[in-house]
């Protein structure tokens, strides 16, 4: 049971992780080149 339980768990996890990381690549990729270093016009938009 246990393993059955942490075999899911892990899945979910994969699968959120997978998820986050897609949206950062996509979404965020604009927003976090911004944080690295943005010209000053994008760093108004914050």
């Amino acid at each position: 049971m246990k393993k059955k339980q942490l075999t899911w768990v892990n899945v979910l996890i994969i699968a959120i992780t997978i998820i986050v990381g897609l949206t950062i690549t996509g979404s965020w990729g604009d927003f976090k080149r911004g944080l690295k270093g943005a010209p000053p016009v994008e760093n108004h938009n914050f």
